[in-house]
């Protein structure tokens, strides 16, 4: 029924209404940035992914800092030195603080990913899964509250 029989019918030739050039390129352009956009998405989710993961990382790296802070801090308040115990930990404040600003950068790179996503056509469920993760270093402080401390 949706066939149409062209000039040639008479010699048995049958062509599809929907077989015009143009439609076929139609076809193969949308697919293409279908294809296109999947691909986008894809690279967006695996940068997401190991930015995750250098957040992880960094907040491990947070935490070896931390506890090379209380080995290093012991002898120094055990003699009641205020000065040597501040010195330490001033030193390792310093390292945390450039973690967290390196965390930050992540977690903003993540958000522009997120927002690059879902203009590429990401639906917000799949955005909401990629950033679920990230909020476990909201616990931290970003960048500008370190530099803010810092000036203080």
């Amino acid at each position: 029924m949706g066939k149409a029989f062209s000039k040639g019918a008479a010699s048995g030739a049958e062509t599809n209404e929907d077989s015009e050039p143009g439609r076929g390129r139609e076809l193969v352009r949308r697919a293409s940035k279908r294809l296109s956009v999947a691909g986008t998405k894809m690279s967006h989710t695996l940068k997401i992914q190991q930015l995750k993961a250098e957040i992880l990382l960094a907040e491990n790296k947070i935490a070896a800092v931390k506890k090379d802070l209380g080995a290093e801090i012991y002898e120094p308040l055990e003699k009641g030195d205020a000065e040597d115990y501040m010195q330490v930990f001033n030193e390792h404040k310093t390292k945390i603080d450039e973690i967290i600003v390196e965390i930050d950068k992540r977690r903003h790179e993540i958000e522009e990913l997120v927002k690059a996503r879902a203009e590429a056509g990401a639906t917000p469920d799949d955005s909401a899964n990629l950033t679920a993760n990230v909020k476990v270093v909201e616990n931290y402080p970003t960048a500008e509250k370190v530099t803010a401390e810092s000036a203080e």
